[in-house]
This record gives C-alpha cells, sequence and structure tokens, in this order.
C-alpha cells in the first residue's frame, strides 16, 4: 500500500519536478492574449469582413460585422517581431500578410499559425516596402523591384 501511495505522489509531483515536459509549447490562440501599446499605426487594409491595423504592438483586427474588436495578433501568438508596417488579407488564401522590419510573415487563419520569409530572391524582405495581393501571385516591391 505504501508504494502505490508513493507512486501517486510521484505521478501527481512529476509535473512540478519536471516542468518543461509539463507545460505544452504551444498553446491555443484564445488561452493567452497580449494587449500591448496599438496607437502608432503604420498601415490600413481590409477586406470583407475586418479591418487591420498594422502597429508597433502588433495587427489590431476591428470586424466589420460584428461591430467589435477581434483579439488583437501579437508575438505572443507567433509574429516574429514587432512593429509591422503593412498587412494585406488574402482572402483567397484565407490569410493575412504583414511585414515586419526584418521578415515578409503570412498568418494562415485556418493553421492559427505564422510562417516567414526572409528573403525574395535574393532580396531581404526587411527591404520590402509594399504587399499586394492578386488572384494568383503575391506581389512585392523593394525599390524599383517587383517580385
Amino acid at each position: 500500500m505504501l508504494h502505490l501511495k508513493r507512486l501517486a505522489l510521484a505521478i501527481l509531483l512529476h509535473p512540478l519536478l519536471f516542468p518543461s515536459q509539463a507545460v505544452p509549447r504551444y498553446y491555443r490562440p484564445e488561452d493567452w492574449v497580449t494587449f500591448t501599446d496599438f496607437r502608432y499605426i503604420s498601415g490600413v487594409a481590409s477586406d470583407l469582413t475586418h479591418v487591420y491595423l498594422a502597429t508597433n504592438g502588433g495587427i489590431a483586427r476591428f470586424d466589420r460585422l460584428t461591430r467589435r474588436w477581434d483579439l488583437p495578433l501579437t508575438t505572443g501568438d507567433g509574429l516574429p517581431e514587432i512593429p509591422t508596417r503593412v498587412v494585406a488579407p488574402d482572402a483567397a488564401r484565407r490569410a493575412l500578410w504583414a511585414l515586419t522590419p526584418q521578415d515578409l510573415t503570412k498568418y494562415d487563419f485556418g493553421l492559427e499559425r505564422w510562417t516567414s520569409f526572409a528573403t525574395l530572391d535574393g532580396t531581404p524582405a526587411g527591404a520590402v516596402e509594399a504587399v499586394g495581393i492578386g488572384s494568383q501571385f503575391i506581389y512585392a516591391r523593394a525599390g524599383s523591384s517587383t517580385f
């Protein structure tokens, strides 16, 4: 009986003794929300349902249908870095593209995951100034070059 009690106690204390194994690396977006300073807006874009604001704290989202603010997208959600300079919604791919100082990033609404692109045809993504969404292609402008 004493062995069973020790085993039960060890099972209960295991997460406390070995926290790296007990705490999941990822969480659902609604479990953790980071609210930060969204005062400085560098870009605005919209689609049929939302208005997106590129800010110094991440991406603020306003739902046009419910007329309410959605949870923001910040580094806590996987956005690689802040500030965001440009946002571009991509309805065909159910994605949102954003420019940060070093990356062009894509947020996939279906997977709730960010993907970063550090270079575009050898050009650093930090040099990209504008992003455009076409039906088949994503366009990016860096200086006089268009990708």
